[in-house]
């Protein structure tokens, strides 16, 4: 396979799960990427859940230091 850039599958990720509101597991880059190795798998797992852990209190505090909110279309800044 190809080797994939697993940062940027991430973000695609993430900007399902914040976005759009939907949850996620570890099932759900198994279901996405059936053919990631075990080790590309762990860490595209371990980067989404550090992301999560801190993305609301981050997005917090560039929201209260912003004098205009991001538009929409500039979501993927802030990820």
């Amino acid at each position: 396979m190809k080797k994939q850039n697993l940062r940027a599958l991430s973000c695609l990720l993430l900007q399902q799960i914040i976005k759009d509101k939907k949850t996620f597991s570890t099932d759900t880059i198994s279901q996405q990427y059936p053919k990631l190795s075990p080790s590309d798998h762990n860490f595209t797992a371990s980067l989404i859940f550090g992301v999560l852990r801190w993305f609301y209190l981050l997005e917090h505090i560039i929201d209260s230091a912003m004098e205009k909110p991001l538009k929409e279309k500039d979501f993927d800044i802030k990820l």
